[in-house]
């Protein structure tokens, strides 16, 4: 006990505190910030297909068309969309059979009748549309006014089919052999973006990580070593009362445990905050993109361990390889 209170009055030791503390909440607005992938389901979901389905644009493919197999002609064209003075510029689809394109795709699609109309819910809120409003859509110069019947996360305005709209071509599930060996292109899901960008942002961590936890360490060592020249009397006291080296290195080592745990997860929760701090400072900077930092279990618990035992090799590899731990003091 009478160790621990020396220990804890040492300056050095609060400098070491601030050390863990300072240079893990460094690390973890890093990897709150960049490990937000959900944002970027959200919005990868609007634009790309759950499912795994195949487009086919060669319309003449007759194997498609034979019984049994389950597909659906997209069609598409170019248009502009008016709403209360606003127009925007998007592209417009249909298909033949809503109920056959919603099971491939593997979204709803109800069934439009005339007049009705789906509207992409990025652009509804961009736009403040809201179900049962009118809009206007105008193609090849014709205008169109249609009720909006609900919203998709996936096309920008899916209209009824009775509407004039160039065929695009057949979509299909990529599974199976439906495709009757002519290529088509794949409108894969949105997971294997995310996961790609999970390694590639694992990548970049790792190079901001390391040379956080090595100047963590070295900076540690400095000043344990400092440390230890300053406990040199305790010390010299200690081996006096005839503690060996092993029972003096376990009882720094107990001493300096839950100081370093306690810095480390101080260092933890101080880096959540600075997260959010980043994360409005990246509003401001990229023009209302809003991030939302978060940090799941898991990485809250990696982070803490690699903080601590930075701290623990930093700290004992100065006791253990200062020998006899100042033993020619005694």
């Amino acid at each position: 006990m009478e160790l621990f209170k020396a220990v804890v009055r040492n300056r050095h030791i609060r400098i070491m505190m601030l050390l863990i503390i300072l240079f893990t909440s460094m690390t973890v607005p890093f990897y709150s910030l960049t490990g937000h992938f959900k944002a970027i389901e959200d919005i990868a979901s609007k634009y790309i297909p759950r499912g795994d389905t195949l487009l086919i644009l060669d319309m003449d493919n007759m194997p498609i068309q034979q019984p049994g197999s389950e597909y659906a002609i997209v069609y598409v064209s170019p248009s502009s969309l008016d709403y209360n003075g606003y127009g925007i510029s998007i592209h417009v689809y249909s298909f033949n059979d809503f109920e056959a394109a919603s099971e491939i795709l593997g979204i709803r699609l109800p069934n439009l009748e005339a007049g009705e109309c789906l509207i992409s819910r990025y652009i509804a809120d961009d736009l403040g549309i809201q179900q049962g409003d009118i809009v206007t859509f105008t193609i090849g110069g014709e205008s169109y006014s249609f009720h909006v019947k609900g919203f998709t996360r996936i096309f920008p305005a899916i209209l009824p089919h009775e509407v004039e709209l160039d065929k695009l071509g057949y979509i299909l599930r990529s599974s199976g052999d439906m495709s009757g060996g002519i290529d088509g292109y794949a409108l894969g899901s949105y997971t294997p973006l995310i996961k790609s960008l999970e390694n590639e942002v694992g990548r970049l961590l790792t190079i901001w990580a390391i040379p956080i936890y090595l100047l963590t360490l070295v900076s540690l060592a400095l000043v344990s070593s400092r440390f230890l020249y300053s406990m040199r009397s305790d010390l010299s006291i200690l081996r006096t009362l005839g503690l060996s080296r092993i029972r003096l290195l376990l009882a720094l080592a107990s001493s300096l445990t839950p100081i370093i745990l306690a810095s480390s997860l101080a260092g933890v929760s101080l880096g959540l905050v600075l997260s959010q701090v980043a994360a409005k400072i990246l509003y401001i900077a990229v023009g209302g993109i809003t991030v939302v930092p978060s940090l799941d279990p898991i990485t809250y618990l990696g982070i803490y361990i690699l903080s601590a035992l930075a701290g623990f090799i930093g700290i004992f590899s100065t006791l253990v390889g200062s020998g006899r731990l100042y033993e020619e003091c005694a």
